[in-house]
């Protein structure tokens, strides 16, 4: 097949290319927030740190990543695969 033959699969591919290029500009124009919180529990996403109340509560790394995710989605359903991404597939979720 000569190398300027395009076809409908190649033209998927393109669409769904340029969708996810328009997709990621769209997240890029908005500033994310440095603190997330939901009542008493903020999440510092530039330091770091968790606190609830008055509290710190100290995180490693990867349940610090899970529990951004989940403040960033909150109040909507997380699936497990999302959940398995986040934690680099090394827990268990049942």
């Amino acid at each position: 097949m000569p190398a300027r033959t395009i076809t409908s699969q190649n033209l998927l591919l393109f669409a769904e290319l340029a969708a996810r290029i328009r997709a990621v500009l769209r997240r890029g124009s908005r500033p994310a927030r440095a603190i997330l919180q939901i009542e008493d529990l903020e999440v510092d996403r530039v330091s770091h740190t968790v606190r609830r109340g008055n509290h710190n509560i100290d995180l490693s790394p990867k349940e610090f990543a899970l529990l951004e995710f989940l403040m960033r989605h909150e109040g909507q359903p997380v699936s497990r695969t999302a959940l398995l991404s986040k934690s680099g597939n090394s827990i268990l979720i049942r």
